[in-house]
Protein backbone atom coordinates (compact mmCIF):
# COMPACT_ATOMS: atom_id res chain seq x y z
CA UNK A 1 0.00 0.00 0.00
CA UNK A 2 2.79 2.23 0.73
CA UNK A 3 4.56 1.81 -2.25
CA UNK A 4 1.74 3.43 -4.27
CA UNK A 5 2.62 6.18 -2.72
CA UNK A 6 4.47 9.46 -4.02
CA UNK A 7 7.72 9.81 -3.06
CA UNK A 8 6.80 13.61 -1.47
CA UNK A 9 4.27 11.69 0.63
CA UNK A 10 6.95 9.84 2.75
CA UNK A 11 9.39 12.51 3.28
CA UNK A 12 9.62 13.21 6.79
CA UNK A 13 8.80 17.18 8.28
CA UNK A 14 12.73 17.93 8.39
CA UNK A 15 13.31 16.00 4.82
CA UNK A 16 10.32 18.90 3.41
CA UNK A 17 12.03 21.82 4.84
CA UNK A 18 15.25 21.00 3.91
CA UNK A 19 13.97 20.26 0.28
CA UNK A 20 11.89 24.15 0.65
CA UNK A 21 15.41 25.41 1.63
CA UNK A 22 17.46 25.02 -1.30
CA UNK A 23 14.87 27.34 -3.13
CA UNK A 24 16.62 31.00 -3.25
CA UNK A 25 13.25 32.67 -3.07
CA UNK A 26 12.64 30.78 -0.10
CA UNK A 27 15.91 31.57 1.61
CA UNK A 28 15.69 35.07 1.31
CA UNK A 29 12.13 34.94 3.21
CA UNK A 30 13.23 32.34 6.20
CA UNK A 31 15.86 35.03 6.61
CA UNK A 32 13.68 37.89 6.82
CA UNK A 33 11.23 35.69 9.31
CA UNK A 34 14.60 34.24 11.42
CA UNK A 35 13.95 36.14 14.81
CA UNK A 36 16.63 34.21 16.75
CA UNK A 37 18.81 36.50 18.70
CA UNK A 38 22.34 37.39 16.85
CA UNK A 39 23.90 38.09 20.28
CA UNK A 40 23.36 34.36 21.39
CA UNK A 41 26.42 33.32 23.19
CA UNK A 42 28.38 30.09 21.52
CA UNK A 43 27.51 26.67 21.77
CA UNK A 44 31.37 25.93 22.59
CA UNK A 45 31.58 27.84 26.18
CA UNK A 46 28.15 26.56 27.41
CA UNK A 47 29.76 23.70 30.31
CA UNK A 48 26.25 21.94 30.57
CA UNK A 49 24.80 19.36 28.21
CA UNK A 50 21.21 20.17 29.31
CA UNK A 51 21.36 23.75 28.44
CA UNK A 52 23.26 22.74 25.52
CA UNK A 53 20.39 20.32 24.64
CA UNK A 54 17.53 23.64 25.46
CA UNK A 55 19.57 26.41 23.26
CA UNK A 56 19.58 23.29 20.00
CA UNK A 57 15.98 23.20 20.59
CA UNK A 58 15.17 26.31 20.88
CA UNK A 59 17.41 26.94 17.89
CA UNK A 60 15.48 24.18 15.73
CA UNK A 61 11.91 25.66 16.45
CA UNK A 62 13.27 28.88 15.80
CA UNK A 63 14.23 27.71 12.03
CA UNK A 64 11.37 25.52 11.92
CA UNK A 65 8.93 29.19 12.58
CA UNK A 66 11.11 30.78 10.11
CA UNK A 67 10.62 28.22 7.12
CA UNK A 68 6.89 27.40 7.72
CA UNK A 69 6.17 31.55 7.71
CA UNK A 70 8.02 31.74 4.31
CA UNK A 71 6.05 28.98 3.24
CA UNK A 72 3.25 30.29 3.93
CA UNK A 73 3.78 33.41 3.03
CA UNK A 74 4.87 32.32 -1.01
CA UNK A 75 1.58 30.19 -0.81
CA UNK A 76 -0.94 33.57 0.71
CA UNK A 77 1.17 35.26 -2.13
CA UNK A 78 0.14 32.60 -5.30
CA UNK A 79 -3.46 34.46 -4.93
CA UNK A 80 -3.92 37.11 -6.72
CA UNK A 81 -6.58 39.39 -6.50
CA UNK A 82 -9.78 38.70 -9.56
CA UNK A 83 -9.67 42.24 -10.90
CA UNK A 84 -11.12 42.85 -14.23
CA UNK A 85 -8.39 43.70 -16.45
CA UNK A 86 -9.45 44.93 -20.13
CA UNK A 87 -8.32 43.12 -23.25
CA UNK A 88 -7.28 46.25 -25.45
CA UNK A 89 -6.40 50.00 -25.15
CA UNK A 90 -10.02 50.18 -26.35
CA UNK A 91 -11.78 48.68 -23.64
CA UNK A 92 -12.52 50.28 -20.36
CA UNK A 93 -13.74 48.57 -17.20
CA UNK A 94 -15.83 51.63 -16.47
CA UNK A 95 -18.52 50.33 -19.08
CA UNK A 96 -19.23 47.46 -17.64
CA UNK A 97 -22.57 47.25 -16.58
CA UNK A 98 -23.55 44.74 -13.43
CA UNK A 99 -25.56 42.55 -15.34
CA UNK A 100 -22.52 42.03 -17.90
CA UNK A 101 -20.22 41.55 -15.04
CA UNK A 102 -23.07 38.97 -13.28
CA UNK A 103 -23.09 37.21 -16.82
CA UNK A 104 -19.92 35.97 -17.01
CA UNK A 105 -19.64 35.67 -13.21
CA UNK A 106 -20.13 31.78 -11.17
CA UNK A 107 -23.33 31.53 -9.48
CA UNK A 108 -22.42 31.83 -6.00
CA UNK A 109 -20.68 35.17 -6.83
CA UNK A 110 -23.91 36.15 -8.82
CA UNK A 111 -26.44 35.66 -6.32
CA UNK A 112 -24.57 38.64 -4.75
CA UNK A 113 -25.92 41.09 -6.81
CA UNK A 114 -29.57 42.28 -5.39
CA UNK A 115 -31.88 45.14 -4.51
CA UNK A 116 -34.14 45.42 -1.80
CA UNK A 117 -37.17 47.98 -1.86
CA UNK A 118 -37.62 49.91 0.99
CA UNK A 119 -38.76 53.55 -0.18
CA UNK A 120 -40.88 54.44 2.50
CA UNK A 121 -38.18 54.47 5.59
CA UNK A 122 -34.99 55.63 4.48
CA UNK A 123 -32.24 56.72 3.97
CA UNK A 124 -30.43 53.67 5.62
CA UNK A 125 -27.42 53.27 7.31
CA UNK A 126 -25.68 49.60 6.60
CA UNK A 127 -23.51 47.61 8.82
CA UNK A 128 -21.77 44.39 8.07
CA UNK A 129 -20.19 42.01 10.48
CA UNK A 130 -16.65 41.16 10.66
CA UNK A 131 -17.33 37.63 9.80
CA UNK A 132 -19.46 39.03 6.56
CA UNK A 133 -22.16 36.67 7.54
CA UNK A 134 -24.71 38.99 8.57
CA UNK A 135 -25.91 42.99 7.21
CA UNK A 136 -27.26 45.52 9.20
CA UNK A 137 -30.16 47.88 8.34
CA UNK A 138 -31.50 50.82 10.05
CA UNK A 139 -33.60 53.58 8.07
CA UNK A 140 -34.02 56.90 9.40
CA UNK A 141 -37.55 56.72 10.20
CA UNK A 142 -36.63 53.93 13.19
CA UNK A 143 -36.59 50.76 10.89
CA UNK A 144 -34.10 48.02 12.14
CA UNK A 145 -33.40 44.35 10.43
CA UNK A 146 -30.59 42.36 11.03
CA UNK A 147 -30.39 38.77 8.47
CA UNK A 148 -28.10 36.58 6.68
CA UNK A 149 -27.86 38.13 3.07
CA UNK A 150 -26.25 35.19 1.73
CA UNK A 151 -29.50 33.08 2.73
CA UNK A 152 -31.81 36.05 3.38
CA UNK A 153 -32.78 34.45 6.73
CA UNK A 154 -33.89 37.26 8.70
CA UNK A 155 -32.59 37.70 12.34
CA UNK A 156 -34.81 40.19 13.70
CA UNK A 157 -36.82 43.16 12.27
CA UNK A 158 -37.92 46.45 14.73
CA UNK A 159 -39.56 49.56 14.36
CA UNK A 160 -38.56 51.17 17.31
CA UNK A 161 -40.50 54.88 16.55
CA UNK A 162 -38.29 57.23 16.42
CA UNK A 163 -35.61 58.97 14.25
CA UNK A 164 -32.10 56.18 13.75
CA UNK A 165 -29.23 57.75 13.17
CA UNK A 166 -26.36 55.17 12.40
CA UNK A 167 -26.05 51.59 13.79
CA UNK A 168 -22.87 48.90 14.53
CA UNK A 169 -22.50 45.35 15.09
CA UNK A 170 -20.81 44.87 18.21
CA UNK A 171 -17.93 42.52 19.08
CA UNK A 172 -20.27 40.23 16.57
CA UNK A 173 -23.28 39.49 15.56
CA UNK A 174 -25.21 38.94 18.71
CA UNK A 175 -25.39 42.10 19.72
CA UNK A 176 -25.93 45.64 17.60
CA UNK A 177 -26.40 49.38 18.91
CA UNK A 178 -28.57 52.11 17.32
CA UNK A 179 -27.59 55.74 17.86
CA UNK A 180 -31.76 56.81 18.00
CA UNK A 181 -32.90 60.46 18.75
CA UNK A 182 -32.30 60.72 21.95
CA UNK A 183 -29.70 57.74 23.12
CA UNK A 184 -28.26 54.91 22.31
CA UNK A 185 -29.72 51.29 22.77
CA UNK A 186 -28.23 47.86 22.82
CA UNK A 187 -30.43 44.74 21.18
CA UNK A 188 -29.84 41.70 20.89
CA UNK A 189 -30.14 39.16 17.68
CA UNK A 190 -33.68 38.87 18.58
CA UNK A 191 -34.37 43.07 18.40
CA UNK A 192 -34.86 42.66 22.19
CA UNK A 193 -33.79 45.75 23.78
CA UNK A 194 -30.63 45.19 26.62
CA UNK A 195 -29.50 48.34 27.12
CA UNK A 196 -30.14 52.39 27.33
CA UNK A 197 -27.21 54.25 27.43
CA UNK A 198 -28.48 57.71 28.24
CA UNK A 199 -24.99 59.24 28.77
CA UNK A 200 -24.84 58.63 24.81
CA UNK A 201 -27.66 61.56 24.03
CA UNK A 202 -27.85 63.07 20.32
CA UNK A 203 -25.37 60.31 18.93
CA UNK A 204 -24.68 60.88 15.02
CA UNK A 205 -22.06 58.55 14.31
CA UNK A 206 -21.36 54.76 16.16
CA UNK A 207 -17.54 53.19 16.13
CA UNK A 208 -16.95 49.90 17.74
CA UNK A 209 -13.22 49.04 18.43
CA UNK A 210 -13.00 44.60 18.69
CA UNK A 211 -9.90 44.21 20.24
CA UNK A 212 -10.78 46.63 22.73
CA UNK A 213 -14.16 45.77 23.25
CA UNK A 214 -15.40 49.39 23.43
CA UNK A 215 -18.19 51.37 21.96
CA UNK A 216 -17.31 54.76 20.63
CA UNK A 217 -19.89 57.62 19.65
CA UNK A 218 -19.87 60.83 18.14
CA UNK A 219 -22.55 63.36 18.93
CA UNK A 220 -24.03 66.77 17.82
CA UNK A 221 -22.20 68.27 20.88
CA UNK A 222 -18.73 67.56 19.95
CA UNK A 223 -18.25 65.33 22.44
CA UNK A 224 -16.11 61.65 22.09
CA UNK A 225 -17.53 58.84 24.24
CA UNK A 226 -15.51 55.04 25.17
CA UNK A 227 -17.87 52.38 26.56
CA UNK A 228 -16.26 49.56 27.48
CA UNK A 229 -19.22 47.31 26.55
CA UNK A 230 -18.01 43.76 28.47
CA UNK A 231 -18.32 45.92 31.93
CA UNK A 232 -20.45 47.98 31.57
CA UNK A 233 -18.39 51.72 32.45
CA UNK A 234 -17.42 54.76 30.34
CA UNK A 235 -13.61 54.81 30.13
CA UNK A 236 -13.43 58.43 28.93
CA UNK A 237 -15.54 61.20 27.48
CA UNK A 238 -13.55 64.38 25.56
CA UNK A 239 -14.77 67.25 24.68
CA UNK A 240 -13.52 67.99 21.53
CA UNK A 241 -14.93 71.62 20.95
CA UNK A 242 -15.05 71.49 17.12
CA UNK A 243 -18.55 71.59 16.88
CA UNK A 244 -21.18 68.55 15.75
CA UNK A 245 -19.05 65.61 14.60
CA UNK A 246 -20.56 63.54 11.64
CA UNK A 247 -17.39 61.98 10.25
CA UNK A 248 -16.11 59.35 12.42
CA UNK A 249 -13.40 56.70 11.74
CA UNK A 250 -11.08 54.05 13.21
CA UNK A 251 -7.76 52.32 12.71
CA UNK A 252 -7.59 48.82 12.91
CA UNK A 253 -3.87 48.42 13.53
CA UNK A 254 -3.65 50.66 17.27
CA UNK A 255 -7.17 52.03 17.84
CA UNK A 256 -6.94 55.46 17.54
CA UNK A 257 -10.09 56.79 16.24
CA UNK A 258 -10.29 59.63 14.08
CA UNK A 259 -12.72 62.37 13.60
CA UNK A 260 -13.55 64.73 11.01
CA UNK A 261 -14.66 68.35 11.54
CA UNK A 262 -16.28 71.01 10.03
CA UNK A 263 -13.46 73.50 9.78
CA UNK A 264 -11.31 70.42 7.50
CA UNK A 265 -9.59 69.25 9.91
CA UNK A 266 -9.42 65.78 10.95
CA UNK A 267 -8.30 65.02 14.52
CA UNK A 268 -6.80 61.67 16.11
CA UNK A 269 -7.93 61.13 19.52
CA UNK A 270 -6.75 57.92 22.26
CA UNK A 271 -8.54 57.26 25.36
CA UNK A 272 -6.11 58.15 27.82
CA UNK A 273 -5.69 62.02 26.52
CA UNK A 274 -7.80 64.65 26.89
CA UNK A 275 -6.68 66.32 23.38
CA UNK A 276 -6.20 65.03 20.06
CA UNK A 277 -2.56 62.91 19.63
CA UNK A 278 -2.97 64.36 15.69
CA UNK A 279 -4.27 67.31 13.91
CA UNK A 280 -4.54 68.11 10.05
CA UNK A 281 -5.80 70.43 7.75
CA UNK A 282 -7.27 67.84 4.96
CA UNK A 283 -9.98 70.41 3.51
CA UNK A 284 -10.81 73.60 3.00
CA UNK A 285 -14.77 72.67 3.85
CA UNK A 286 -16.10 70.59 5.94
CA UNK A 287 -14.88 66.62 6.55
CA UNK A 288 -17.35 64.57 4.87
CA UNK A 289 -16.38 61.70 5.59
CA UNK A 290 -13.63 59.23 6.40
CA UNK A 291 -11.75 56.06 5.42
CA UNK A 292 -8.73 53.86 6.57
CA UNK A 293 -7.09 50.75 5.15
CA UNK A 294 -6.97 47.56 7.22
CA UNK A 295 -3.16 47.88 7.46
CA UNK A 296 -3.32 51.21 8.70
CA UNK A 297 -1.03 53.14 6.75
CA UNK A 298 -3.34 55.00 4.28
CA UNK A 299 -6.09 57.35 5.06
CA UNK A 300 -8.92 58.59 2.63
CA UNK A 301 -10.75 61.86 3.14
CA UNK A 302 -13.20 63.44 1.39
CA UNK A 303 -14.89 67.50 2.00
CA UNK A 304 -17.03 69.61 0.99
CA UNK A 305 -14.63 70.78 -1.89
CA UNK A 306 -15.45 68.17 -4.14
CA UNK A 307 -12.14 66.76 -3.78
CA UNK A 308 -10.80 63.49 -2.66
CA UNK A 309 -7.41 63.17 -0.52
CA UNK A 310 -5.07 60.01 0.23
CA UNK A 311 -3.11 60.25 2.90
CA UNK A 312 0.55 58.48 4.42
CA UNK A 313 -0.31 58.47 8.17
CA UNK A 314 2.80 57.07 9.26
CA UNK A 315 4.45 59.98 7.65
CA UNK A 316 1.60 62.76 8.02
CA UNK A 317 1.80 63.09 4.18
CA UNK A 318 -0.46 63.66 1.13
CA UNK A 319 -0.41 60.77 -1.31
CA UNK A 320 -2.58 61.83 -4.11
CA UNK A 321 -5.49 64.07 -4.37
CA UNK A 322 -8.11 64.03 -7.01
CA UNK A 323 -11.12 66.16 -7.63
CA UNK A 324 -14.84 65.19 -8.35
CA UNK A 325 -18.20 66.43 -9.62
CA UNK A 326 -19.89 66.72 -5.99
CA UNK A 327 -18.83 66.13 -2.15
CA UNK A 328 -18.83 62.38 -1.57
CA UNK A 329 -21.28 61.47 1.39
CA UNK A 330 -19.90 58.01 2.29
CA UNK A 331 -16.22 56.10 1.72
CA UNK A 332 -14.48 52.89 2.38
CA UNK A 333 -11.63 50.94 1.22
CA UNK A 334 -12.04 47.26 0.73
CA UNK A 335 -9.61 44.78 2.09
CA UNK A 336 -7.49 44.43 -1.31
CA UNK A 337 -7.07 48.29 -1.08
CA UNK A 338 -9.84 49.42 -3.60
CA UNK A 339 -12.09 52.56 -2.24
CA UNK A 340 -15.72 53.26 -3.05
CA UNK A 341 -17.23 56.50 -2.73
CA UNK A 342 -20.44 57.57 -3.66
CA UNK A 343 -22.01 61.42 -4.20
CA UNK A 344 -26.11 61.69 -4.86
CA UNK A 345 -26.97 58.98 -6.72
CA UNK A 346 -23.60 57.72 -8.21
CA UNK A 347 -20.98 55.46 -6.82
CA UNK A 348 -17.43 55.04 -7.75
CA UNK A 349 -14.60 52.34 -7.56
CA UNK A 350 -11.04 53.14 -7.81
CA UNK A 351 -7.89 51.39 -7.95
CA UNK A 352 -4.28 51.73 -7.28
CA UNK A 353 -5.43 55.36 -5.07
CA UNK A 354 -2.30 54.47 -2.50
CA UNK A 355 0.71 54.38 -5.66
CA UNK A 356 1.99 58.20 -6.73
CA UNK A 357 0.73 58.19 -9.91
CA UNK A 358 -2.33 59.69 -10.75
CA UNK A 359 -5.48 57.84 -10.02
CA UNK A 360 -7.25 59.08 -14.17
CA UNK A 361 -10.20 56.55 -14.57
CA UNK A 362 -12.08 54.81 -11.79
CA UNK A 363 -12.25 50.97 -11.88
CA UNK A 364 -16.11 50.64 -11.89
CA UNK A 365 -19.13 52.41 -11.55
CA UNK A 366 -22.74 52.39 -10.60
CA UNK A 367 -26.11 54.32 -10.35
CA UNK A 368 -28.62 54.09 -8.02
CA UNK A 369 -32.44 54.82 -8.02
CA UNK A 370 -32.16 57.33 -5.31
CA UNK A 371 -29.76 59.22 -2.90
CA UNK A 372 -26.59 57.13 -1.65
CA UNK A 373 -26.17 57.51 2.16
CA UNK A 374 -23.84 54.85 3.41
CA UNK A 375 -21.64 52.10 1.59
CA UNK A 376 -19.76 49.34 2.77
CA UNK A 377 -17.25 46.72 1.57
CA UNK A 378 -17.80 43.02 2.72
CA UNK A 379 -15.51 41.36 4.28
CA UNK A 380 -14.25 38.51 2.65
CA UNK A 381 -16.84 39.02 -0.21
CA UNK A 382 -16.08 40.38 -3.61
CA UNK A 383 -19.50 42.56 -3.25
CA UNK A 384 -20.28 46.75 -2.42
CA UNK A 385 -23.21 47.35 0.12
CA UNK A 386 -25.19 50.48 -0.78
CA UNK A 387 -27.35 51.81 1.81
CA UNK A 388 -29.81 54.45 -0.05
CA UNK A 389 -33.34 56.26 -0.06
CA UNK A 390 -35.02 53.79 -1.22
CA UNK A 391 -33.40 50.78 0.76
CA UNK A 392 -30.46 48.61 -0.47
CA UNK A 393 -28.48 47.60 -2.76
CA UNK A 394 -25.47 45.14 -3.19
CA UNK A 395 -23.20 44.83 -6.01
CA UNK A 396 -20.22 42.31 -7.38
CA UNK A 397 -17.02 44.32 -7.63
CA UNK A 398 -14.51 41.87 -8.64
CA UNK A 399 -11.06 41.95 -6.14
CA UNK A 400 -12.41 43.46 -3.42
CA UNK A 401 -11.95 41.06 -0.75
CA UNK A 402 -9.65 38.92 0.51
CA UNK A 403 -9.90 35.19 -0.33
CA UNK A 404 -7.24 34.40 2.69
CA UNK A 405 -9.33 34.13 5.29
CA UNK A 406 -7.36 33.65 9.10
CA UNK A 407 -9.94 31.43 10.58
CA UNK A 408 -8.18 32.20 14.48
CA UNK A 409 -8.85 35.51 13.65
CA UNK A 410 -12.42 36.09 12.05
CA UNK A 411 -13.98 32.67 10.74
CA UNK A 412 -17.07 32.87 8.79
CA UNK A 413 -17.93 29.52 8.96
CA UNK A 414 -17.57 29.07 12.34
CA UNK A 415 -20.41 27.12 14.38
CA UNK A 416 -22.27 28.24 17.77
CA UNK A 417 -19.59 26.18 19.50
CA UNK A 418 -16.30 27.87 17.67
CA UNK A 419 -18.33 30.91 18.67
CA UNK A 420 -18.68 31.08 22.29
CA UNK A 421 -15.25 29.49 22.04
CA UNK A 422 -13.92 32.90 20.18
CA UNK A 423 -15.93 35.21 22.37
CA UNK A 424 -14.86 33.47 25.48
CA UNK A 425 -10.82 34.06 24.15
CA UNK A 426 -11.71 37.57 23.02
CA UNK A 427 -12.47 38.21 26.26
CA UNK A 428 -9.57 36.80 27.96
CA UNK A 429 -7.30 38.93 25.22
CA UNK A 430 -8.88 41.92 25.48
CA UNK A 431 -6.57 44.57 25.29
CA UNK A 432 -6.65 47.65 27.73
CA UNK A 433 -8.15 50.94 26.56
CA UNK A 434 -4.66 52.62 27.88
CA UNK A 435 -2.51 50.97 25.56
CA UNK A 436 -4.40 52.59 23.21
CA UNK A 437 -1.97 54.78 21.17
CA UNK A 438 -0.23 55.91 18.01
CA UNK A 439 3.26 53.62 17.65
CA UNK A 440 2.00 50.27 19.45
CA UNK A 441 5.46 49.14 18.76
CA UNK A 442 6.89 50.95 21.75
CA UNK A 443 5.42 49.25 23.61
CA UNK A 444 7.81 46.27 22.97
CA UNK A 445 10.53 48.80 24.05
CA UNK A 446 12.28 48.96 27.18
CA UNK A 447 13.36 53.02 27.96
CA UNK A 448 16.74 53.17 29.22
CA UNK A 449 16.83 56.78 29.80
CA UNK A 450 17.02 57.49 33.15
CA UNK A 451 19.34 54.47 33.81
CA UNK A 452 21.97 55.28 31.70
CA UNK A 453 21.88 59.55 32.65
CA UNK A 454 22.23 57.76 36.21
CA UNK A 455 25.02 55.51 35.33
CA UNK A 456 26.91 58.32 33.39
CA UNK A 457 26.49 60.28 36.74
CA UNK A 458 28.19 58.13 39.09
CA UNK A 459 30.48 56.78 36.80
CA UNK A 460 29.47 53.21 35.92
CA UNK A 461 30.26 52.75 32.55
CA UNK A 462 33.99 54.09 33.28
CA UNK A 463 33.98 50.92 35.70
CA UNK A 464 32.36 48.50 33.13
CA UNK A 465 34.47 49.54 30.31
CA UNK A 466 37.57 47.72 31.47
CA UNK A 467 37.49 44.23 31.08
CA UNK A 468 37.18 41.55 34.05
CA UNK A 469 39.21 38.57 33.97
CA UNK A 470 38.66 35.80 36.51
CA UNK A 471 40.63 32.69 37.29
CA UNK A 472 38.72 29.07 37.23
CA UNK A 473 38.46 27.20 40.62
CA UNK A 474 37.82 24.18 41.38
CA UNK A 475 35.98 22.28 44.13
CA UNK A 476 32.73 23.83 42.94
CA UNK A 477 33.69 27.36 43.43
CA UNK A 478 33.35 28.50 39.79
CA UNK A 479 29.55 27.93 38.93
CA UNK A 480 28.06 30.23 37.09
CA UNK A 481 26.57 31.84 40.48
CA UNK A 482 29.85 32.25 41.82
CA UNK A 483 31.84 33.93 38.89
CA UNK A 484 28.82 36.39 38.64
CA UNK A 485 28.95 37.24 42.27
CA UNK A 486 32.79 37.83 42.27
CA UNK A 487 32.73 39.53 39.37
CA UNK A 488 29.95 42.18 41.15
CA UNK A 489 32.02 42.36 43.25
CA UNK A 490 35.43 43.48 41.91
CA UNK A 491 32.89 46.02 40.01
CA UNK A 492 32.25 47.49 43.70
CA UNK A 493 35.63 48.12 44.87
CA UNK A 494 36.06 49.79 41.23
CA UNK A 495 33.04 51.48 41.66
CA UNK A 496 34.04 52.49 45.16
CA UNK A 497 37.30 53.34 44.39
CA UNK A 498 36.43 56.11 41.95
CA UNK A 499 33.92 57.90 44.06
CA UNK A 500 37.20 58.06 46.08
CA UNK A 501 39.17 59.41 43.77
CA UNK A 502 36.59 61.88 42.68
CA UNK A 503 35.88 63.31 46.42
CA UNK A 504 39.39 63.67 46.62
CA UNK A 505 39.69 65.96 43.84
CA UNK A 506 36.55 67.91 44.85
CA UNK A 507 38.21 68.10 48.32
CA UNK A 508 41.26 69.61 46.16
CA UNK A 509 39.56 72.22 44.47
CA UNK A 510 37.95 73.01 47.72
CA UNK A 511 41.22 73.87 49.13
CA UNK A 512 42.81 75.48 46.67
CA UNK A 513 39.84 77.85 45.72
CA UNK A 514 40.09 78.86 50.09
CA UNK A 515 43.91 79.73 49.38
CA UNK A 516 42.88 81.61 46.15
CA UNK A 517 40.33 84.24 47.97
CA UNK A 518 41.20 87.30 47.44
CA UNK A 519 41.02 90.94 49.43
CA UNK A 520 38.23 93.68 49.01
CA UNK A 521 41.42 95.92 48.99
CA UNK A 522 43.51 93.52 46.55
CA UNK A 523 41.57 95.90 43.62
CA UNK A 524 43.71 98.71 45.05
CA UNK A 525 47.19 96.63 43.93
CA UNK A 526 49.15 97.75 41.16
Amino acid sequence: MLSSLPEEWKETEKKREERALEDPKTKEKVIRYDRRSNHSRPKKKIKYFQLKHLVDKSEEEGQRSATHAARAELIHNLEEPGLIVAENSNERTIDLTQEEIVGQAPLAVATQYFNIKLNELGPYSINYSRSGRQLLLGGSKGHIASFDWRSKNLGCEIQVLETTRDIHYLHNETMFAAAQKQFVYIYDRTGTELHRISKMMSVNKLGFLPYHFLLVSANEYGVLSYLDVSIGQFISRHYTKMGPLRALSSNPHNGVVTLGHHNGTVSMWTPNMSKPAVKMLCHRGRVSDIAIDREGRYMVTGGFDAKIRVWDIRQYKPVNCFPIASPPSSLDISQRGLLAFGYGSRCEIWKDVFSQSEPYTPYLKYRLSGQLHKLQFCPFEDCLGLGHSNGFTSIVVPGAGEANIDGLEVNPYQSKRQRQEWEVKALLEKIPADLIMLEPQNLTQVYTGPIEAENNAQGNDKVKKKKIVLKMKKRGRSTPGKLASRKQKILDRRARQLLKAKLRSTKAKGDQMKMEDKSILDRFKS
